[in-house]
Formats: structure tokens, sequence, C-alpha cells
């Protein structure tokens, strides 16, 4: 992974985790979010692609998906 496949999340609600970063996502682009420890079992997928940030759609449980993560 480089840090260009790096993004941070910025908010998450709705389904919705909005990430700052990762410019070189594409659409429909399937995505996994690491916590402090552990990579979740949520996948997400691109949705919303912005120049700064990205909207990616929650395909399960936004529980444990934080900002910061």
């Amino acid at each position: 992974m480089t840090t260009q496949d790096t993004g941070v999340v910025i908010r998450v609600g709705d389904g919705i985790c909005w990430i700052y970063g990762l410019s070189k996502a594409g659409y429909n682009e399937m995505l996994e979010i690491e916590a402090i420890r552990t990579v979740l079992k949520s996948p997400l997928f691109a949705l919303n692609l912005m120049q700064d940030e990205i909207g990616a759609v929650i395909l399960g449980e936004d529980i444990k998906i934080k900002a910061g993560a």
C-alpha cells in the first residue's frame, strides 16, 4: 500500500463514510477501513468522488467506523 492508497475518515453518518485523501479512488471501487488494530469487516464502495474527499457507501454496520480511522 502506498500513501496514495491511504485516506482518513472525516465523518460517518446515514450509511455514508466521508474520506479525505483518496484522490486515486475510482467510482464503485471497493475500499476497506483499517482501525487502530484491525481491518473492519464492513466493506465500502466509492460513490461520490470529489477533489479532496470521497463519499463511500458502507455495506454493513457503521458502528465501529469513527472519524480518524
